[in-house]
């Protein structure tokens, strides 16, 4: 699972129940049901594959899912200003409270600019990527995950990967070469589907076998469930221990411990 989770605010979520059933009413006329009493069993009996394109819901299934660790900067850079001022940086998140719904503001930017320069542009966007790649990323995805291991059947599989190693020329093609960008969304991609490989002149050897170790990482879980044989990647959930594959071709540590005990588990749970 790469890219994220829908899950964030448990008291108002990004589509409302009442927003939800407008959408329902929309995919009704679509389907030429009627919008009268009857437009939801309507539904019912249109053939499943119809919804395939509207999206599918699967449980019971193994899980490996994974962030980057600075994921919040190429996901907001787009709308952070180049010079970025103390101002700019709580009026963002109260832009961002308006599509998640129910942030305390004062709360999180207290969190996310404590020993901060205020004074630093540099220093403010890097707080801002870390407060934004929480809230929009790391945090669903982590807490999705956790939840599904805690309510996981057993003989399921639940891991969880934080990425911290990136190629320069795969972050150049993203846009995720300026300063302070960090580790940046999908920085494993390059390396899960080739591209070492693939354009070799752009990669270093180290590049190849970090490729060639998480190609065979996934294609292991894709057939057994399991990322590798041995036990160097853990589940996430141990007992109240978290675990957090650190994938990087150096890995130091090899497992990250309870790494998000103050956000995810603390800041936003």
């Amino acid at each position: 699972m790469e890219s994220g989770a829908h899950m964030y605010n448990k008291e108002r979520d990004i589509v409302s129940k009442d927003e939800s059933i407008l959408l329902g009413k929309r995919i009704a006329k679509e389907q030429n049901c009627s919008e009268s009493d009857d437009w939801l069993q309507c539904l019912r009996g249109l053939d499943a594959k119809v919804f395939s394109k509207y999206g599918v819901d699967i449980n019971d299934v193994d899980i490996m899912a994974g962030i980057a660790s600075t994921e919040g900067s190429l996901l907001s850079h787009p709308y952070v200003k180049n010079m970025l001022t103390l101002n700019n940086f709580i009026e963002s998140t109260k832009t961002s409270d308006s599509v998640y719904h129910g942030l305390d503001v004062k709360r999180v930017d207290d969190y996310y600019l404590q020993n901060v320069d205020k004074n630093s542009s540099l220093e403010l966007k890097k707080a801002f990527y870390e407060l934004f790649g929480d809230l929009m990323m790391k945090c669903p995805t982590y807490l999705f995950a956790k939840q599904m291991a805690t309510d996981a059947q057993p003989g399921h599989n639940v891991y969880f990967y934080q990425v911290t190693y990136q190629n320069k020329y795969f972050a150049h093609l993203e846009g995720c070469n300026g300063e302070g960008m960090g580790v940046c969304h999908c920085a494993e991609l390059a390396f899960v589907y080739g591209f070492p490989y693939l354009i070799p002149d752009a990669y270093s050897d180290i590049d190849a076998i970090f490729s060639a170790d998480l190609m065979k990482m996934w294609t292991n879980f894709a057939k057994y469930g399991k990322p590798t044989v041995s036990e160097e990647w853990p589940q996430l959930l141990s007992g109240n221990t978290i675990n957090v594959k650190n994938l990087n071709p150096n890995p130091k540590p090899n497992v990250f411990i309870n790494p998000y005990d103050t956000t995810c588990d603390g800041l936003w749970k």
